[in-house]
């Protein structure tokens, strides 16, 4: 019952924040200052007369000046004449020199404050670029945020500031990992800090990246790992060579060196986490050439970064990731996607070598859309076998009709010891955090998926999946239950999943989740079961991006 209070406290103050901030998006700055002069009324009656006042309303009448241009000359103008009317203060008995003595300065304090309020309003509401970024799982996209911190340093456009702070408080009722049970929670906490070298260098770049992540509020026996917390570290730190016209070919081309994050194709198999509160890294080196919206081509070789909660990262020596990742998009209807990846760990298992293929037509109003991928593994992956593969089909149509609304038909099957890699799973399944039970392997998984967005500020995201195990002699991954001799059926549940995502302003986010994972008799009948027969999880969160 507490627990209920708690999330519904925050809840309700997250969506406090949305009006409040969308009717500052709206409000003209000359009726914000109007606001402040009705405020304090008193102090301008004894500076400007009514006739003034008029007088005011008619000086530069140019048409060309915006409202906020026109309203800032109106401040200058007070300002002037509150100095003719006032005159220097006079002068008082030492004792009392500490006391302010006139209006005037209470009157310039205000004009300051309201001035520094209407510049960081103009940062926010018209300067945009894409130095801060929020990755929406609902939409399975980037948007890209304003540079208010970077602009706001008065820094030249060859450096860029940004970055990112996020809290989302999570809450779990009903467990499926072995050796938990009762009820879980958590206040999840990210901060990321951005700077890089762009344009005034060239073809020499480079970008710099922290990020801490905590976690408060933790029950005792809380789901807690190095997916949740990693205190201040290094998230990139890279130095680029970039060219426009590679060899006088045309093509673009850029090598990075250091260490770096990616987002390859769908994301599925590596990629830059949102949702889950630590970010995967790789320390080496990536080199990309293409030609904008027609190929691109990527090689990479790293070392994936092994993440502590309370130390520094480090490169993991014994394990390598290399590869190339093509994408054409010469047909319009059908883009597709061949790639390769190698990948080696201390042993016995995670050696092997994978290969796949990625087909689709992107989503657009009034027409059909689809997306097909395949992939194969070979050789050590997993003591299940030396061969693994994957599927993913999915079809669905986007309504030209308000509120846009799509519907997606999804088919996952994973063999039972094939590997996911460093890849995002919530923009398709259910959300991580405390919560994931959906992992690519071992999985057989059909599911329905609805999105709408009733304006261009809000999104809706209402999933239905059903979860098998491929295999029912094989474990569920990431649940820590195994029954070997498959009595328990393969059927794990089903799970019923509610999003929403609002857009206040260009660097406000909000989002709210309930996902209700009804069991079945994977984790209630394999070996030391919870007892309980369904899981409820819900979380709300807020994105700031400066």
């Amino acid at each position: 019952m507490a627990r209920s209070v708690v999330f519904a406290t925050f809840l309700l103050a997250t969506f406090a924040i949305a009006p409040s901030q969308a009717s500052a998006a709206q409000d003209d700055p000359s009726e914000a200052i109007r606001r402040l002069e009705r405020q304090h009324e008193t102090i301008r009656g004894e500076l400007v007369s009514p006739g003034e006042e008029q007088e005011q309303e008619h000086d530069s009448p140019d048409q060309q000046k915006s409202p906020r241009e026109k309203a800032l000359d109106r401040i200058k103008r007070l300002e002037e004449r509150t100095k003719e009317r006032v005159g220097p203060p006079p002068e008082e008995p030492a004792v009392e020199q500490h006391l302010p003595t006139v209006p005037r300065e209470r009157t310039q304090f205000l004009l300051n404050l309201f001035g520094a309020i209407a510049r960081i309003y103009d940062e926010i509401l018209v300067q945009t670029g894409r130095v801060g970024q929020y990755y929406d799982d609902l939409l399975d996209t980037a948007v890209a945020a304003p540079r208010l911190l970077h602009r706001l340093l008065n820094q030249p456009e060859g450096f860029r500031f940004g970055g990112e702070y996020r809290i989302r408080y999570e809450t779990l009722e009903g467990r499926w990992r072995r050796g938990e049970a009762g009820s879980d929670q958590q206040v999840a906490q990210r901060t990321r800090f951005y700077f890089s070298i762009k344009d005034i260098a060239d073809p020499l770049r480079a970008v710099l990246e922290f990020q801490d992540s905590r976690t408060w509020l933790t029950d005792q026996g809380s789901f807690v790992n190095n997916t949740h917390v990693n205190h201040t570290d290094i998230q990139q730190l890279h130095v680029d060579l970039v060219s426009s016209n590679f060899f006088g070919s045309g093509l673009y081309t850029e090598l990075n060196v250091g260490r770096l994050n990616m987002d390859l194709g769908r994301r599925r198999w590596v990629a830059r986490n949102s949702f889950r509160n630590t970010t995967n890294a790789f320390d080496g080196i990536s080199w990309l050439l293409g030609k904008t919206e027609v190929w691109s081509l990527r090689a990479f070789v790293v070392a994936p970064v092994g993440r502590f909660l309370r130390r520094l990262d480090e490169p993991d020596t014994e394990r390598r990731l290399w590869g190339l990742y093509y994408e054409s998009h010469h047909l319009s209807r059908m883009r597709t996607d061949l790639y390769y990846f190698g990948h080696r760990d201390r042993g016995p298992f995670r050696d092997f070598d994978m290969v796949g293929t990625r087909i689709r037509k992107r989503p657009a109003a009034g027409t059909f859309h689809y997306e097909i991928e395949s992939a194969y593994q070979f050789g050590d992956v997993s003591r299940q076998g030396r061969f693994q593969h994957f599927q993913h089909a999915e079809g669905g149509f986007t309504f030209d009709a308000p509120w846009i609304p799509q519907i997606v038909l999804q088919f996952d099957y994973a063999s039972r010891g094939f590997d996911s890699l460093y890849g995002a799973r919530v923009f398709e399944f259910a959300p991580t955090g405390i919560f994931g039970p959906v992992v690519r392997t071992n999985l057989l998984s059909p599911g329905l998926r609805l999105l709408a967005n009733p304006t261009d500020k809000l999104s809706l995201y209402l999933q239905q999946r059903a979860l098998w195990l491929a295999d029912g002699r094989s474990p569920w991954a990431g649940s820590g239950r195994h029954d070997p001799t498959g009595a328990a059926g393969t059927f794990v549940g089903h799970t019923s999943d509610l999003r929403a995502g609002y857009r206040v302003t260009d660097n406000l986010f909000l989002q709210v989740g309930f996902v209700h994972f009804a069991f079945g008799g994977v984790p209630k009948r394999t070996p030391d079961s919870t007892g309980d027969r369904r899981a409820i999880y819900a979380y709300t969160s807020i994105d700031v991006l400066f």
